[in-house]
Formats: C-alpha cells, structure tokens, sequence
C-alpha cells in the first residue's frame, strides 16, 4: 500500500469508509449517515482537498484517508457557512451539536494545522504501508 494526494473519483470510497469505521449509533439511520459524514468528513473533501490523502491498495482504490485543515479560522468559517447549514436541516439539536464542533477542535485553536487521524478499512489491518 502507498499514501497519495486525493483525487475527487476516490471521495466516494472516503466516505464509505468513514462510515465503515463510525460508531454503530452514528450510521444506523440515513439521516445520522449523513450527519456523521457532514460533522467529519466533507468540510475536508469539499474544501481542502490539497490537504487530503489517501491510502490506496496495489489496485489504486482508496482503503484509508487523511484528511487536514491547514486553517481553524478558516474551517470555523467554512464549516458553518456550509456543514452546518446542511446539518441543520437534519434536525435542530444536530444543528446545534454542528454549531458548536470547531470549538472542540482544541488542536485546531492552537495554531497547529487539524490532521484527522488515519482511517482505514478493518480488512486491511496488518499489511504494511509503502513510503512514497
């Protein structure tokens, strides 16, 4: 396996496996699937695709990401004006909880640029990863 930059033909797999990895209670209904991928996954997909990776097997499909946010002023912003929003539309207390998720992104706050932590399907555990 090999880390690459993200490619818009590999957001599909990210959420897929952003949703894979979820606790059960945050994919179990088509609205907390969507809440789930709004609050975590598509503010970086949508707006900071440069600073997106992926994980790709020896077919070149995506089986894990890292997704960053070089900027916290910049996320609060875009988070609100477009996640949120979204996620509002899901329900009023989501809406709420949305609001209010920059906020505990403290990495984020301190300067230092937010990174996601690697996420990768469970049926590639254990393999090692190529350095490119």
């Amino acid at each position: 396996m090999r880390i690459r930059k993200m490619e818009v033909r590999d957001i599909p797999a990210v959420e897929r496996i952003c949703l894979a990895t979820a606790d059960a209670r945050l994919r179990k209904t088509a609205a907390a699937r969507e809440n789930t991928l709004l609050l975590y996954n598509r503010y970086y997909t949508r707006a900071c695709p440069a600073d997106c990776f992926v994980a790709v097997n020896e077919a070149d499909e995506a089986v894990g990401y890292i997704l960053g946010a070089p900027n916290y002023r910049a996320y609060c912003e875009g988070f609100r004006k477009h996640e949120c929003k979204e996620i509002r539309k899901l329900g009023f207390l989501r809406g709420v909880r949305a609001y209010f998720e920059p906020k505990l992104q403290k990495n984020m706050r301190s300067g230092i640029p937010h990174i996601c932590t690697l996420i990768y399907c469970p049926r590639c555990r254990g393999r090692e990863w190529e350095r490119h």
